[in-house]
């Protein structure tokens, strides 16, 4: 006997009648949306929380402004006064890429479609939502670093000379020969085996086997207030090194480099955490002081203290991004106005056995019943034909 299939359709589809039929006929149960493709914001709503640090005062003009000094060159490549304005500008323009970024990608996520034939059961729903918004998330991170790439290689490649004299010292003398002024550049470098300048280089070309020269490298140190003498001496900005005084102001959690942007990547912002850090920072820049704020309630606070700022821009200073789905909202557009499942009968051996019994016994009747009727039509026609033969022979 073969299975017989058996096609039902449901109308007026309600989420507890799917429910229902989903746990019973999940398999074979189809419910076609009568609106196929839906945008996303109908269904998702998407939080996104920034890092505390783009939305604080130290990303503003305000801030930023107080930091500018008109010989900040002169300090040197890793003291905080020659790289902080520079610095905080470029914190700042990463941050409002970031944001913008996050906002435009967000605008285009809620206005694409999700697009599904058949309505989609809860838990499958989230599924894929969830599967989507993840794609979308690790797209959208990695839209900042080819800017990021950019930057650096242009720098690199074509090594472009910070004015903050951070990768070379630009300085100028007169020529008494020839009665000018000549311009010479010469490549700096860090020594972190060494803790005074040292006057042994000479253009950038190190004595020392393990000094870090900037048109080669990207060497890193802790940035902060150093002493420096009244004028500026090639000598004294040609090779930088590790301090370890004790007496050496440190700005926790900012970096010194060849140009302020990568001091600034491997940067981890610590110093704006803690309120002594953010009094120290007032002490050297004194038109600090003239802004009106809380410090104390400036102090940021985040679970991300210790990440770079290069980790940080890498993911578009994004702390958190909470998706909030709404199935109703989905069930509700999908709108299916019918369901349909199939189901399968199979004939087992005793209803077979059954069949064939209750085939038997209804021949049985039925030839109890016609047979008399049938014997009797066969005498008759024996005898009529009996007759006929008589007759024939008289002839």
């Amino acid at each position: 006997m073969k299975p017989q299939s058996r096609l039902t359709t449901i109308s007026n589809i309600t989420p507890d009648i799917f429910d229902e039929l989903h746990l019973k006929h999940g398999p074979t149960l189809l419910c076609p949306c009568s609106k196929v493709s839906i945008p996303y914001k109908i269904f998702i709503s998407n939080t996104i929380t920034h890092h505390p640090v783009c939305s604080s005062i130290f990303v503003s003009q305000q801030w930023i402004q107080a930091l500018y000094l008109v010989n900040a060159s002169r300090y040197g490549m890793m003291d905080f006064r020659t790289i902080a304005y520079s610095q905080f500008q470029i914190l700042s323009s990463l941050c409002s890429i970031s944001q913008d970024t996050a906002l435009q990608n967000q605008k285009d996520f809620n206005n694409s479609e999700f697009v599904t034939i058949n309505l989609l059961h809860e838990v499958q729903f989230q599924s894929e939502v969830n599967g989507t918004i993840e794609f979308f998330k690790n797209s959208t991170w990695s839209q900042i670093l080819p800017v990021l790439n950019y930057l650096r290689t242009t720098t690199r490649a074509n090594y472009l000379l910070s004015a903050l004299n951070t990768n070379a010292v630009i300085v100028t003398y007169l020529d008494e020969d020839e009665d000018k002024y000549r311009f010479e550049g010469v490549v700096t470098a860090y020594d972190p085996c060494s803790t005074a300048y040292d006057s042994s280089e000479i253009h950038g070309v190190s004595r020392k086997s393990k000094q870090l020269i900037c048109n080669t490298h990207n060497p890193i140190g802790a940035a902060g207030f150093f002493k420096v003498s009244s004028k500026i001496i090639v000598d004294d900005r040609e090779i930088w090194f590790a301090y370890t005084a004790n007496n050496v102001p440190v700005v926790n959690g900012f970096f010194g480099s060849c140009t302020p942007l990568e001091g600034l990547l491997s940067s981890t912002l610590a110093c704006l955490y803690d309120i002594k850090c953010i009094h120290l920072l007032i002490d050297y820049f004194p038109a600090i002081k003239q802004i009106q704020s809380n410090w104390t309630g400036s102090v940021l606070y985040s679970k991300y203290e210790n990440v770079s700022v290069e980790d940080l821009a890498t993911n578009l200073f994004i702390e958190a991004w909470s998706p909030k789905t709404n199935y109703s909202e989905y069930f509700h557009e999908c709108a299916p106005s019918r369901c349909t499942y199939t189901t399968t009968d199979y004939t087992d051996f005793s209803y077979a056995v059954i069949l064939l019994i209750s085939l038997y016994g209804g021949l049985t009747i039925i030839l109890r019943l016609i047979a008399p009727f049938l014997i009797n039509i066969s005498l008759k026609f024996k005898r009529r034909l009996r007759t006929t033969t008589v007759d024939s022979g008289m002839f």
